[in-house]
């Protein structure tokens, strides 16, 4: 595994372990802000569990494509919640964390240490 996916890795899932977290545990924060943009309160704690899910497969080969697929359904997600109410400044969270994503799974080695290499 190469330094800037291991690096683009580790920052990914700290931002998703502390996002999803608090929202699955409920803080304050995360409670208001999905009230705010009136979503339901279950639905804040399935988002939580698929951030910590999907950013923790991708440590994965044989699971790493659910983990890219749980991580982009979290970005598309807040994108459009944010276009909706014309947030255009925060869209820049949801574009590095592609970013991020990208750099964190691609270009994938068959040698990254994590499973056996596909055949």
């Amino acid at each position: 595994m190469s330094n800037v996916t291991l690096v683009a890795r580790i920052v990914l899932l700290l931002i998703f372990l502390e996002a999803g977290g608090s929202r699955v545990f409920g803080t304050q924060q995360q409670v208001m802000e999905f009230a705010v943009y009136g979503y339901p309160d279950w639905l804040r704690v399935l988002t939580g569990v698929i951030q910590v899910a999907g950013v923790l497969l991708l440590w994965f080969r044989e699971t790493r494509l659910a983990g890219v697929a749980c991580v982009v359904l979290v970005i598309v997600g807040v994108t459009y919640t944010y276009s909706r109410y014309d947030d255009t400044s925060a869209l820049l969270y949801p574009a590095g964390w592609l970013v991020l994503l990208a750099l964190a799974v691609w270009p994938l080695r068959n040698n990254d240490g994590l499973a056996r290499p596909c055949e």
